[in-house]
């Protein structure tokens, strides 16, 4: 029986943490002050992995050795991954900051000065060139409309008309 036990402890540390790729992406139009306000919800270690390809070292977020640019080098992975068009013009958008809830990491955009909202589109292509499998799930509330969305590596942008 202690083999047996044994041998099925020793296969369990070698299956990785979580054998799915996905984050959770909720966009909401604020209308008191025309924003949009986005929080992705990531896996710490994903997202870890992530910008240790990028940046070609080791980044480790929500320990104690926690890299002093975290946020900048979560800033500029946004940047690269995250993007914004309304009515047909890419809209800028501030990174507000990020915080970690258990194994994940909450980033928070918004996207400010958006006034009438006759077409939204997103692109979100977080974690794609890390993992082929990462699912990216998307819910968009616009006030008079809502949507979800899965994204992926082969299709990372959704849109929507109001």
């Amino acid at each position: 029986m202690k083999l047996v036990l044994s041998i099925i402890l020793g296969i369990c540390t070698l299956l990785p943490y979580h054998d799915y790729h996905f984050s959770f992406t909720e966009v909401d139009y604020n209308k008191d002050n025309s924003s949009l306000e986005t929080s992705i919800k990531v896996f710490t270690d994903d997202l870890d992995k992530a910008l240790s390809e990028i940046k070609g070292e080791e980044i480790r977020l929500n320990t104690v050795k926690e890299h002093e640019d975290a946020s900048l080098y979560i800033n500029q992975y946004l940047n690269k991954f995250l993007e914004f068009e309304v009515n047909g013009k890419q809209k800028p958008y501030d990174f507000i900051g990020y915080e970690h809830k258990d194994d994940a990491t909450w980033l928070y955009v918004e996207v400010p000065k958006v006034k009438r909202i006759k077409e939204f589109k997103l692109k979100n292509a977080l974690l794609v060139t890390t993992y082929d499998d990462q699912k990216n799930t998307v819910s968009i509330n616009l006030g008079t409309k809502k949507k979800g969305f899965i994204l992926s590596k082969r299709k990372d942008t959704c849109k929507m008309k109001l």
